[in-house]
């Protein structure tokens, strides 16, 4: 009999909102912006609108001297380094591994943008 569970990505393996509140104070030092962290959670919204349209609307409202697509290409290369994991997880996946569980990822999350596949 095969054995196989699949996991949500964000939510139940990724904490995501952890994730991006660290990420995004780390752009905002890298950037010297002086950016709300509650409104660009907000324009996130819970990662439903992806991050070309957020970071247009930052560079508008708070009149940023940068380029929206400069910020866009810092996330999808730095976000990744931030990924943090629920408490846990590690421990309860190895824990299935040693099970001979057959583990895999499911996200509704942007193409190739899934930063915690290398955990199973």
């Amino acid at each position: 009999m095969l054995k196989a569970i699949l996991f949500d990505l964000d939510g139940t393996l990724h904490n995501r909102p952890e994730s991006l509140v660290t990420f995004f104070r780390d752009q905002c030092e890298r950037f010297s912006m002086n950016v709300d962290l509650n409104r660009f959670v907000e324009l996130d919204n819970e990662g439903v609108r992806w991050k070309d349209e957020v970071y247009e609307q930052l560079v508008k409202e708070y009149k940023l001297p940068l380029n929206p697509q400069q910020l866009l290409a810092d996330y999808v290369t730095q976000f990744p380094k931030f990924a943090q994991l629920y408490t846990d997880v590690e421990h309860t996946l190895e824990q299935l591994k040693a099970k001979d569980y057959k583990l895999g990822i499911i996200s509704n999350g942007k193409r190739g943008f899934n930063v915690l596949c290398s955990i199973l």
